[in-house]
């Protein structure tokens, strides 16, 4: 069996002259026959179907004595390439006759003879049988002549799984593309170099909670998400969640023998419509050998232009010494968000410092409210019951260039004083490990820190005097609330006084009750206090 001589390769030889073979379109287009015969002559047309025969002949021949059996289907491929036989000696005699001029004018003034009766489509049979049409690589190669168009999505689908040597090039184009679409990729990566990563990516499926890689591991790979989402932990701490179309792990490839600085887990994704369905995550490799050979060249690129951006925009790092900036570029991880996305809650552990490098992040604090209750359960005792609400308060929002999560840097914080949200479609962040930030060699320097702990002040300003006047303005939404309540005119309930001169009313009793329009005895008031203690 020659495993060369494959459906796909027949289907291209086929197509090769498809020059000699009429459009491929629900209604024959017969002006390429006119125009064909107005530049070939009789001799020529005659010679070049003896030559279309002759090679889908020979091509058969071959197939028929070392293909036994076609793993599509339970029909032998001799006897599928019989019926293809009888159409090509079809094609050969509509080629001659297309190139007719006399026949190809009769075929168009027959076509538009009736105008008001629709064309009959050609039988695809004459061309392309209906077993080869069915294959997905005949799809995916040949759409215009398959029954249904094959979508990209499908394409990429079917590529990324398989191994990278065993990839067409169709899928290898789709997958491009799909790179392409990465945030960290598109801004420094072409069509060809993203075609060349491609060609080396490998695909991996985790299971939920399953680690990609742990701290102090050896930075072997970088790691591009098509499907589900990780956590980036440090100390245990989730720090950072990313998601499809993004890529993690290339911050140790820059650096030779490098080791992970933070743990990668596979989180739990849930598949829509399938009822609550779990899965993992799904990767696509890229090993550091072929990661140096292609993708470092395009990175470094953007790691240069995050120094001169870290040096000259962000106020902290003005001040910094060449080497401490290439030191904080080496250990930074970058962190996508959309807009929604919580980065990290009031009352978490404190994990990383936080660079906005595109895009703006909302601040905001939280804040609880308290709803008191009482009602009698006696004649003079009351009970009481305190609901507490609480909600969220945004007082600050931190643009392109700033930096905020300094509670690392304030004496006795350990948890995040502020929820961190995505105001912005697109956020990119820089994230500084606790560890880096105080590293002794590395660290901020004395004037940064004095910024950092500006910033931290204003915030706590600007907090606390948020807080004062959503309180404010709480407490006064409550007495105007009061101050609506007017007296009852009549009582709700109308009753009898069980003793003469005491003065009981429905409002003595039930201090609560609004206005009703039906009126019962002080057997039912009884009854109705008995319930409520």
């Amino acid at each position: 069996m020659m495993p060369s001589m494959t459906t796909t390769h027949f289907a291209i030889r086929l197509l090769s002259m498809k020059a000699f073979l009429p459009a491929r379109t629900p209604r024959a287009n017969t002006a390429v026959a006119s125009s064909n015969a107005t530049f070939l002559s009789s001799k020529a047309a005659a010679e070049a179907a003896r030559a279309t025969t002759a090679a889908a002949t020979e091509l058969m021949s071959r197939s028929m004595s070392s293909a036994g059996e076609l793993t599509t289907g339970s029909t032998p491929l001799t006897a599928r390439l019989r019926s293809t036989r009888g159409g090509l000696k079809r094609i050969q005699s509509r080629t001659l006759s297309s190139l007719d001029p006399n026949k190809a004018g009769g075929t168009a003034r027959s076509s538009t003879a009736e105008p008001g009766k629709p064309t009959q489509p050609e039988d695809d049979d004459e061309v392309f049988p209906s077993w080869i049409r069915e294959r997905k690589d005949f799809q995916v190669f040949f759409p215009r002549y398959a029954d249904r168009v094959i979508t990209d999505e499908e394409i990429l689908r079917q590529g990324v799984p398989k191994e990278p040597n065993e990839r067409n090039i169709v899928e290898l184009q789709s997958l491009a593309r799909w790179i392409m679409k990465i945030p960290s990729m598109q801004a420094s990566l072409d069509l060809g170099q993203a075609t060349e990563i491609a060609k080396m990516a490998r695909y991996q499926i985790f299971k939920p909670r399953d680690y990609i890689f742990r701290k102090g591991d050896r930075g072997d790979a970088c790691y591009l998400v098509f499907s589900g989402e990780v956590h980036v932990l440090i100390d245990g701490q989730k720090v950072a969640a990313v998601g499809k179309n993004a890529a993690f792990g290339d911050i140790a490839l820059q650096i030779e023998n490098a080791t992970r600085g933070a743990d990668v887990q596979a989180a739990f994704t849930t598949i829509p419509g399938t009822n609550g369905a779990i899965t993992g995550v799904e990767v696509l490799k890229i090993m550091a050998e072929d990661y140096h050979k292609t993708l470092a060249r395009c990175q470094s690129r953007r790691r240069k232009h995050l120094i001169s951006w870290l040096h000259s925009e962000v106020a902290i790092f003005r001040d910094c010494a060449e080497s401490k900036l290439h030191f904080f570029e080496l250990v930074s991880i970058d962190v996508p968000l959309k807009k929604g996305d919580v980065l990290y809650h009031q009352g978490d552990s404190v994990g990383a410092f936080y660079i906005v490098r595109s895009g703006r992040i909302r601040m905001e604090v939280d804040i609880e409210y308290e709803h008191r209750h009482r009602w009698p359960s006696g004649a003079r005792e009351w009970k009481e019951k305190v609901h507490t609400v609480k909600s969220r308060v945004p007082f600050y929002i931190e643009d392109s260039t700033g930096f905020f999560g300094f509670e690392m840097f304030v004496d006795g914080q350990q948890t995040r004083a502020y929820t961190a949200i995505a105001e912005s479609a697109n956020v990119e962040l820089i994230a500084l490990n606790r560890v880096d930030c105080f590293s002794p060699y590395f660290s901020f320097t004395p004037r940064a820190i004095d910024k950092i702990m500006e910033k931290h002040d204003k915030c706590c300003e600007m907090s606390v005097k948020q807080i004062h006047q959503k309180l404010k303005d709480f407490h006064r939404q409550e007495n105007q609330q009061k101050r609506s309540l007017r007296p009852v005119e009549r009582f709700p309930v109308v009753v009898q006084p069980r003793f003469d001169g005491s003065g009981e009313s429905p409002q003595f009793q039930f201090p609560c009750l609004q206005a009703s329009k039906w009126e019962a005895s002080n057997d039912v008031v009884r009854a109705l206090q008995l319930a409520c203690q």
